[in-house]
């Protein structure tokens, strides 16, 4: 999974940048290294002139940060190769489930539900081979959340 490292060393006479937060660190995933302080980008997967080795975790840059500070603040983008955390999932599920499940405002007049669902954190970029949520089947869960339900009057529908 892309994430921004925020724990790092960086020291500009030996050129390299230690990734403190890893253990160690894959090429292929270093993505982007930006001197925020300078405004340079000092290491880009796709520009040869600001490549990079590693040992470790540890970024050799072919980057001249000479005249850069130890001090300066870094942005670097790593990408582990992980997939979205499967608890995250389950708990933004849960929470989409639990709001629709729990409708905030019922129009008793006209026999109806305003459903309005707040998701204060949490991102559900892709699900793919999901088949069970807790103990029941996905696509139970599925069924049930897009049937009809008191006699045909409330719907539900994520989208």
């Amino acid at each position: 999974m892309k994430a921004l490292v925020t724990q790092y060393t960086f020291d500009k006479t030996a050129k390299t940048v230690t990734l403190t937060g890893h253990s160690s660190v894959d090429l292929a995933g270093l993505l982007l290294i930006t001197n925020v302080t300078d405004g340079q980008i000092i290491y880009n997967f796709a520009d040869p002139p600001t490549g990079a080795t590693v040992s470790g975790n540890v970024v050799t840059l072919e980057y001249d940060t000479s005249s850069m500070d130890n001090s300066d603040d870094l942005q670097i983008f790593y990408d582990d190769g992980s997939t979205v955390q499967e608890v995250e999932v389950v708990l933004t599920l849960k929470q989409i489930l639990q709001a629709l499940q729990n409708p905030p405002h019922m129009d008793k007049s006209q026999n109806r539900i305003r459903e309005t669902a707040v998701i204060e954190s949490g991102t559900v970029t892709t699900v793919t081979g999901m088949t069970n949520f807790g103990t029941q089947p996905a696509d139970a869960l599925y069924r049930l959340t897009s049937q009809n339900t008191w006699a045909n009057v409330q719907r539900r529908t994520i989208s």
